[in-house]
């Protein structure tokens, strides 16, 4: 039921202008800055015993179990190749931001738009991950038993967040709904923008003759009628 409303609305959203689809993102965005915002935030407080259960975490979970978990072996070996599978992992997640490249043709002045965005989103991207990764490590420890089985059962949702996770052990409540919720929105906008993207690789096939030409036609509105 769910999954069709949201499909419903992404196809409505790229039939339009693009001013909506630009719209759109804007807010979904927005509400990604607010969250992560304030969950570091959240994390700094929690860190600091300043939750419910007034539990000062400091950096007690760097000592035990231990600040990275080993990987295939143990040992440093071990935690270093724990430290390069969770960076090939995290470099999957990056996938997207040439967004901004394929917007370039629909963008006032990409001139000077458009590297400002570019540099706007790889430092946006690397101050967050960082901080984000850091109150993660903190909050957690790798060996919490909720964790190790949202992991093994492959539990729906947030369960599986080491955010999540850290507010229900501080005893905080609705939050987690909360974060299930803005998971949610982030998973529209990522459908958003790959039915965007995906529309305007199509026509550009479609030009240099590799794709149908029926992928060239356009609406009034000069968008794609093949985006859904």
């Amino acid at each position: 039921m769910w999954i069709s409303v949201i499909i419903v609305v992404l196809v409505f959203l790229n039939i339009l202008a693009v001013s909506i689809y630009g719209e759109a993102e804007f807010w979904f965005a927005s509400l990604k800055l607010v969250t992560i915002v304030g969950l570091l935030i959240l994390a700094l407080v929690l860190d600091l015993g300043g939750g419910p259960n007034h539990d000062r975490i400091g950096f007690r979970y760097w000592k035990n179990p231990g600040a990275m978990n080993s990987f295939i072996v143990e040992g440093s070996k071990g935690r270093f190749l724990g430290l390069l599978f969770a960076m090939i992992m995290a470099a999957y997640t990056y996938a997207g931001v040439e967004s901004v490249v394929v917007a370039a043709g629909e963008a006032e002045d990409p001139r000077r738009n458009l590297p400002k965005a570019v540099r706007r989103v790889f430092w946006r991207l690397l101050f967050f991950y960082i901080l984000g990764s850091l109150a993660v490590g903190v909050l957690v420890p790798f060996n919490d038993t909720a964790l190790l089985t949202a992991l093994a059962t492959n539990a729906p949702g947030a369960a599986s967040s080491p955010w999540v996770i850290a507010i229900k052990r501080a005893g905080i409540p609705v939050l987690p709904s909360i974060i299930n919720a803005v998971i949610l929105s982030s998973a529209c906008s990522a459908g958003n923008a790959f039915l965007y993207n995906g529309s305007r690789y199509l026509m550009s096939l479609a030009q240099i003759g590799l794709a149908p030409k029926i992928f060239m036609r356009c609406s009034r509105r000069f968008v794609l009628p093949f985006t859904c």
